[in-house]
C-alpha cells in the first residue's frame, strides 16, 4: 500500500503548510514566525502587520490592502511590512507579486531580513521547484544569524516528498525535542515512519494525538491512513465513513479513494471466509 501514500503525498500540500488553527501558543512552535495557525484570540498586538497578515490569512485581502497603504509613510524602509504585502500576494496565488515583495524586503535589509528568504523558498515550493526552495531554506540555516525554525520545518516536508524519510526525521526530531506538542511535527513524523513502512512506529506519534483529539482534525485522517497500512480494514471503515474527520479537501478526495479500496478488501475477505465456510 506504500504506493498510495506517494500518491498522497505527490498530490498534497497539506503536509508542507502549517494550516491549522491553534487555540494555545504552547502547541505552536513557530509562534514567532508565522500568523498561520494563529487565531484572532492569539494574535500579538504589539507586532506592526500582525492584524492585516490575519486578514490575509483569512482572504480578506481588499481589507489588508488599504489597511497596509495606509502604513506606507511610516513603513516605507521596513523589511517586515514589504514582507507582510509579498504574504498576501502569496496567500492570494499571485507569485510574481509576492516574489517582488520579498525582494524589496531583502533590499531594504542589506539581504539580512531572513524571512523573506524562506518566504521566496514557499514560493518556489508552490511553483514545484524543489531545488530552489532548498537552497533559501538552506541558505536560512547556514547563517549565524539564524535561529529561524520553519525553514528546517519546510526542508523536512521536501525530504518527505521525494522519500527521504531519514533526512526528514533527522530534522523533525530536533523540532520535536523544542516542542513536542506541536501537532503538525508529530503528524510529520509519523508521515515519515509510514514512508519507512513502519507504521507502528508511526501508530505511537499519531495516537498520542488521537487520543486528545488534539488541535489538529487531520490527525483523525492519519489515525485511519495507518489503519489502512496495517490491513485493519474494519477500523479504518469506521473513520473514513464518518463526514468530520478532516477539514482539509485533498484529504477527504483520498479518504474516499481509501474507502474504495477498503470496502474492496472487505468484500474480498467475506467471500474468502464463505469460501471456508
Amino acid at each position: 500500500m506504500r504506493f498510495l501514500l506517494f500518491i498522497l503525498l505527490l498530490s498534497s500540500c497539506a503536509t508542507k503548510n502549517l494550516t491549522q488553527k491553534l487555540s494555545q501558543d504552547k502547541y505552536d512552535l513557530f509562534k514567532e514566525e508565522t500568523y498561520l495557525r494563529y487565531t484572532k484570540e492569539r494574535l500579538p498586538k504589539s507586532n506592526a502587520v500582525a492584524q492585516e497578515l490575519f486578514y490575509c490569512y483569512n482572504g480578506d485581502y481588499s481589507e489588508a490592502f488599504d489597511s497596509l497603504k495606509k502604513r506606507l509613510d511610516q513603513n516605507t524602509k521596513n523589511p517586515e511590512y514589504w514582507n507582510a504585502y509579498g504574504i498576501c500576494y502569496f496567500l492570494k496565488e499571485d507569485l510574481v507579486k509576492a516574489d517582488y515583495f520579498f525582494g524589496l524586503a531583502l533590499s531594504y535589509s542589506n539581504n539580512k531580513y531572513l524571512p523573506a528568504y524562506n518566504n521566496l523558498g514557499m514560493s518556489a515550493l508552490r511553483r514545484r521547484d524543489y531545488q530552489s526552495a532548498l537552497s533559501y531554506f538552506e541558505l536560512i540555516t547556514k547563517s549565524k544569524r539564524s535561529n529561524l525554525r520553519i525553514p528546517l520545518y519546510n526542508m523536512a516536508q521536501i525530504y518527505l516528498e521525494h522519500d527521504r524519510a531519514d533526512l526528514a526525521l533527522d530534522l523533525l526530531t530536533r523540532l520535536h525535542k523544542q516542542n513536542e506538542q506541536d501537532p503538525d511535527i508529530i503528524i510529520s513524523i509519523a508521515v515519515a515512519y509510514l514512508i519507512k513502512q513502519n507504521p507502528d512506529k508511526a501508530a505511537y506519534y499519531i495516537d498520542q494525538l488521537f487520543k486528545k483529539r488534539q488541535e489538529n482534525t487531520d490527525v483523525v485522517f492519519y489515525k485511519a491512513l495507518i489503519l489502512f497500512e496495517k490491513k485493519k480494514w474494519k477500523e479504518s471503515k469506521e473513520i473514513l465513513e464518518s463526514r468530520h474527520f478532516t477539514k482539509t479537501l485533498i484529504l477527504k478526495r483520498f479518504a474516499k479513494k481509501m474507502l474504495s479500496i477498503v470496502n474492496s478488501k472487505l468484500v474480498e475477505l467475506d467471500r474468502q471466509n464463505i469460501k471456508k465456510g
